[in-house]
C-alpha cells in the first residue's frame, strides 16, 4: 500500500502534525507514504528529515484545472494506492484527479468543523460517487459532515493520536527544576522556570478562531499580585498583533510567545496547566499532548474539548468560548487548589491513553482498505 498526503499548506499547525505523526508510524510499518503541498514550511522540512517524499504542487483556487492533472501524474508514477486530503479543496482536487487517474481511492479526513455553505454542499454532494470515506477527528464531527453534503455510508470517525508514553515528564512540584532546551526559547525562558510561578501554556497558531485575544482578558483579570505565566508557543498571522497587546496592556513577563517550536515538551514538561481558549476546534493535538504530559486543563466547548476535559475520568475544566471571566476562574481554580491539580493531572495521564498514534494509525489503515464499514469506533483503549 502507498498513501499520498495532500496538503496545501505545509505548516506548523495541528494538520499539518497529525500528517506528520501518520506518516511517520506508516512508514515505520512499511507502507509507503508521499507527501505533496503547495507551499512549504515546518512540515515539508520535517517529512524530508524523516525519510519521507515530500513535493512540490500548488493547490490554490487559481490551480482548480491544472491540480487534478498534476495530482493524476504523481498518483501514477508513484503507484499511488491512497490519496489521503486533509481540507475541502485538497479533496476536490483529488476526486478530480479521478478523471485523469482513476485506480486511487480518496479519503478526506476533516480538521475543521463549521457550515461549509450551499457552494460546497452542492459540490460535496456531487462529488460523494468518487468518494471513498471522510473522517471527522472526533465523534461529533460526523454530523457536520453529513450537514454539509457527505453521504452518511461514507463517514466515520478516528480520534486524532499523539506520541505516547511521554517519558520522564515531570508535573506540579517536580517541573520546577526543569528548563526549556530549544533553541527557538526567547530570552527570558532560557533562565529557567521560577519555583513560586504558577506555569501555563498554550499550543496555538496565532489566528482568530483560536482566542488568543479571550486568553490576553482572561489573564487581565487574575490576582496580579500573584506569581503567573503563561507561554504561548506558536505563529501565525495575529503574532505580531497579540504582541503588541501583550506590551501596551502591562503582561510582560505575565505571557511569554515562544514562536514556533519544532519540540513544544519542554514547555509543557515546565507547565501545570493547559489552556485551550479556541472559538473553533475539533481534536486538538496540543491538548491531547497537554495530557500525556499529565496536565490539566481549561478549555472552551468546541468540537471534542468538553468531552476530552469533563468525562470520566475528568481532567479539566470546561467553559463557554468567549467567557473570559470563566476562563480565569477555571484557572483560579487550579491555581489555588494543589490537590484539584494532582488529582486532574493523574487523570489525564489516564486518559491519553485512548489517544496514541498507534491506535490511529490501525484505524486509518483498516479505513483505506474496507472504508467506513472497518472501523471499530475510534473510541477502544490502546491495544
Amino acid at each position: 500500500m502507498k498513501i499520498l498526503f495532500l496538503i496545501n499548506k505545509a505548516g506548523g499547525g495541528g494538520s499539518e502534525r497529525f500528517v506528520l505523526d501518520l506518516a511517520e508510524e506508516l512508514k515505520g510499518r512499511g507502507i509507503g507514504c508521499v507527501l505533496a503541498c503547495g507551499l512549504e514550511g515546518p512540515l515539508a522540512d520535517r517529512a524530508r528529515a524523516a525519510g519521507i517524499k515530500t513535493v512540490k504542487l500548488e493547490m490554490e483556487r487559481r490551480d482548480f484545472f491544472s491540480a487534478p492533472q498534476r495530482i493524476a501524474e504523481l498518483c501514477r508514477s508513484e503507484a499511488i494506492d491512497v490519496i489521503h486530503a486533509q481540507f475541502p479543496r485538497e479533496n476536490l482536487y483529488a476526486l478530480r484527479s479521478l478523471k485523469h487517474y482513476d485506480r486511487p481511492k480518496v479519503v478526506w479526513t476533516c480538521h475543521w468543523y463549521q457550515d461549509q455553505g450551499i457552494k460546497w454542499r452542492l459540490i460535496n454532494k456531487a462529488c460523494a460517487k468518487k468518494l471513498f470515506a471522510a473522517a471527522a477527528v472526533y465523534e461529533g464531527g460526523m454530523q457536520i459532515l453529513k450537514a454539509n453534503g457527505i453521504p452518511a455510508d461514507k463517514v466515520c470517525f478516528i480520534n486524532n493520536g499523539v506520541k505516547l508514553p511521554v517519558e520522564s515528564v515531570p508535573v506540579g512540584p517536580a517541573a520546577e527544576t526543569t528548563v526549556l532546551s530549544s533553541a527557538e526559547t526567547t530570552e527570558s525562558q532560557a533562565a529557567g522556570p521560577d519555583p513560586d510561578v504558577f506555569e501555563c501554556c498554550v499550543l496555538s497558531r496565532y489566528s482568530p478562531e483560536k482566542g488568543l485575544d479571550m486568553l490576553l482578558d482572561s489573564i487581565k483579570l487574575l490576582d496580579p499580585d500573584k506569581p503567573f505565566r503563561c507561554t504561548i508557543c506558536g505563529d501565525g498571522e495575529l503574532y505580531g498583533y497579540i504582541g503588541n497587546r501583550i506590551k501596551t496592556e502591562g503582561l510582560e513577563g505575565r505571557v511569554v510567545q515562544a514562536g514556533y517550536l519544532m519540540d513544544a515538551s519542554p514547555v509543557l514538561q515546565r507547565s501545570q496547566l493547559f489552556l485551550s481558549p479556541s472559538y473553533k476546534e475539533g481534536l486538538s493535538l496540543g491538548l491531547l499532548e497537554a495530557l500525556a504530559a499529565g496536565l490539566p486543563c481549561v478549555v472552551t466547548d468546541t468540537g471534542a474539548s468538553r468531552s476530552v476535559a469533563e468525562d470520566d475520568p475528568r481532567c479539566g475544566i470546561c467553559v463557554k468560548p468567549g467567557d473570559a471571566k470563566a476562563f480565569a476562574a477555571a484557572i483560579k481554580q487550579y491555581m489555588n487548589d494543589k490537590d484539584l491539580r494532582l488529582a486532574h493531572s493523574k487523570a489525564a495521564r489516564e486518559k491519553s491513553q485512548k489517544y496514541s498514534v498507534r491506535r490511529m494509525a490501525d484505524e486509518y489503515i483498516r479505513l483505506y482498505e474496507y472504508g467506513p464499514g472497518g472501523i471499530t469506533g475510534g473510541q477502544h483503549e490502546d491495544r
